[in-house]
């Protein structure tokens, strides 16, 4: 990930508290301190980061624009261009699959054992580069048989 991991260089979820990351962040900076510590060169670098994920995390406005971004860049590390996120309720009956109708005028076909196997999953279009983001909705499902699912 192009953007430093905050979270984890301060060991916490992206779900921590502020006092979780403030007691997270007073622990690590001890441990790292430039003055307390034999290999300076080292934990100077790491005492940075700390302090750089302190002061990101700390204030509110600085986190949630920090946390857009993070999101933002591990969507595109997935490399692929998702044009729609739809749920299962939207798929059509296509031959013995389901299928989704592609802006370039083909189809994703979905396999109807993915529906009773993920919760979310994607489906490549089958002539153009999009994608589409599938979720899958528990409660259609159950309601219905797989064999007559979209019928």
């Amino acid at each position: 990930m192009s953007v430093k991991d905050f979270y984890e260089i301060l060991g916490c979820s992206e779900e921590a508290t502020h006092e979780d990351l403030k007691s997270a962040f007073h622990k690590l900076i001890l441990k790292s301190h430039p003055d307390k510590v034999q290999d300076s060169n080292k934990d100077a670098v790491e005492f940075h980061q700390i302090q750089e994920a302190w002061n990101v995390l700390s204030k509110p406005e600085s986190r949630k624009l920090y946390d857009v971004e993070r999101k933002q860049t591990k969507l595109e590390e997935e490399s692929i261009v998702v044009l729609a996120r739809i749920t299962s309720d939207e798929l059509y009956p296509k031959n013995e699959e389901l299928a989704y109708q592609c802006r370039c005028g083909s189809e994703y076909i979905v396999d109807k054992e993915d529906l009773q196997n993920y919760e979310q999953f994607y489906v490549a279009c089958d002539e153009c580069t999009f994608y589409i983001s599938v979720k899958v909705n528990k409660n259609s499902l159950n309601h219905s048989s797989s064999d007559s699912f979209g019928t």
